[in-house]
């Protein structure tokens, strides 16, 4: 792994940092269904974007090296992650476990102007401050301080507690509320309901959820628009990088689909200042607390009837202090020198439509245990 001259580096497609993250902060770890392991495993791989010929990226599954015809030469490997070799540490999000491991490592020197791809190798934060600004009542609090609070939104830690709040706040028979673990990605360990009435199914799902976490956070399930994300590299407690916020790609059942760099007027310019904002206030924030490296802001626009039904903006409804399928969007747009690209992830074989994109932008093919794909779309001159 690595010639002689270079650095043995190690990718770590740890996806699931959520359950070790929960984890950490005392919480049971729960453990992801097969399927649902395989399948982030495959999507994975696209983390060898940010690796070179030689380095090695590790998933918690095996996945076939044939299923990435843009790896690079990144060499694939799965298994216990304590075993591996010492090697510089790259990770999807900074877990104990990879702390430890990069420990045993020799590291990555920081490179004075290096561009953001290359920076990320040399930053990283101890893990109980990535822990806290992964914590969604970490972007509670930030949300409260800048009124970016949804109506109703609260955090509450008994089943009591969700039944007053379901009495007191102006839920309709017809209106639908989530209920979000502080520590979850894409949907896992929720509970979403409409109206006020809780069956004792729910209630016992509920109490379960508590009992786990302490408390949940409920905000009102709005008819949501657009929906959108801001990325930076917190690189000092000063001294941080934001990007440009593109647009995400989310079909009807909350599934993340792809990323959109391309530029255009889906966003306003005060919304797109205000969203720049939110990210500069978190990462001011992350920066506070310790938390160096890759973070992320997601947001939306949105119409609430409660509010006259005109289209409102949520600059800031998640902090994700790790990488992101955004990341990997925006750094093949960087290996490219591209300005309007597009991150496509779906299942079964893609279709890659001539003049738009070509065969040779498939990132992960479908597989024999998984039908995950991923692709990009290039806009050509």
């Amino acid at each position: 792994m690595g010639s002689s001259t270079q650095t043995a580096r190690r990718l770590i497609a740890n996806l699931d940092c959520e359950a070790a993250f929960a984890e950490y902060a005392g919480v049971s770890r729960y453990h992801l269904t097969r399927p649902v392991a395989r399948r982030i495993s495959a999507l994975g791989t696209l983390l060898s974007v940010f690796g070179r010929a030689g380095d090695a990226l590790w998933t918690p599954q095996p996945v076939a090296s044939e299923r990435c015809p843009r790896a690079g030469g990144v060499v694939l490997e799965s298994g216990p992650l304590s075993e591996r070799p010492a090697a510089a540490v790259l990770a999807w999000g900074e877990t104990a476990e990879v702390a430890s491991l990069r420990a045993r490592g020799v590291g990555s020197p920081a490179v004075p102007g290096a561009d953001w791809p290359t920076r990320l190798w040399s930053l990283h934060a101890d893990p109980g401050a990535v822990v806290r600004g992964n914590d969604r009542r970490f972007c509670f609090t930030l949300q409260a301080r800048y009124g970016y609070l949804l109506p109703d939104a609260a955090i509450l830690d008994s089943l009591p507690a969700v039944r007053a709040h379901l009495a007191d706040c102006a839920i309709g028979a017809e209106q639908s509320w989530v209920l979000e673990a502080p520590f979850a990605a894409s949907g896992r360990l929720r509970v979403r309901r409409r109206g006020r009435a809780l069956d004792r199914a729910i209630e016992v799902r509920i109490e379960r959820l508590l009992a786990r976490f302490g408390s949940l956070c409920f905000a009102p399930w709005v008819e949501r628009g657009v929906d959108l994300g801001c990325l930076g590299v917190i690189d000092g407690s000063d001294h941080w990088q934001v990007f440009e916020p593109h647009r995400l790609d989310v079909d009807h059942a909350g599934v993340f689909r792809g990323v959109d760099l391309t530029p255009g007027e889906w966003l306003s310019d005060a919304h797109r200042a205000a969203v720049r904002e939110a990210a500069e206030r978190a990462a001011e924030a992350l920066a506070g607390i310790g938390y160096r490296g890759p973070f992320g802001i997601d947001g939306f626009t949105y119409r609430c009837p409660r509010q006259g039904g005109a289209s409102r903006l949520q600059p800031m409804c998640e902090i994700n202090a790790r990488l992101s399928f955004g990341f990997v969007a925006h750094a093949w747009a960087w290996r490219r020198g591209a300005h309007a690209l597009r991150l496509r992830v779906g299942t079964g074989a893609p279709k890659l439509e001539r003049g738009a994109t070509g065969a040779g932008d498939l990132l992960l093919a479908p597989g024999g245990d998984d039908d995950c794909a991923a692709w990009l779309e290039l806009d050509r001159a």
